[in-house]
């Protein structure tokens, strides 16, 4: 798949690679990056998500990736949130714990990295709907968001 791929690219340009096993922060200016790794012990590597947390000057987001609910069990059991924009975990799949993490993060836009091949879950889109967070959805093309004083702008 597209992971292999990535994998076998970065090992032809010998680009360097490391794993974080614990929470990194790191800056630049006014940018602010904290990397969160998975709880999972496994040698799967697509299977060791990593929850990224992004803050500029203006907003902050959520980038949950494939975050399994141990990970979010955690990140919640720490206390999060708010965020301005999450990236919604497994593509839009329906997650146990995905209410709290919502109401946790209570973001205003939610980002679903599906597919027709792989669409999010119906559920998921209603509880979003039902609390009222505009979500995009990349089956419906890509999405950029520009942060600025004046709020947060998404072109689909």
């Amino acid at each position: 798949g597209e992971y292999a791929a990535y994998i076998r690219s970065i090992a032809e340009m010998a680009v360097p690679r490391s794993r974080v096993t614990e929470t990194l922060s790191l800056s630049w200016d006014a940018l602010t990056l904290t990397l969160m790794p998975s709880l999972r012990q496994t040698e799967i590597e697509n299977d060791r998500p990593m929850v990224v947390l992004m803050k500029d000057a203006y907003h902050s987001f959520f980038f949950a990736a494939d975050a399994e609910e141990a990970l979010i069990d955690d990140l919640l059991s720490k206390g999060i949130g708010p965020y301005d924009l999450i990236k919604m975990p497994h593509h839009g799949r329906d997650k146990e714990n995905l209410p709290a993490l919502l109401e946790a993060v209570s973001p205003q836009i939610a980002v679903i990295t599906d597919s027709d091949k792989h669409p999010a879950d119906k559920q998921v889109l209603l509880l979003l709907e039902d609390m009222g967070i505009r979500t995009y959805q990349t089956r419906d093309g890509d999405i950029r968001v520009i942060s600025g004083e004046t709020g947060l702008t998404v072109h689909q």
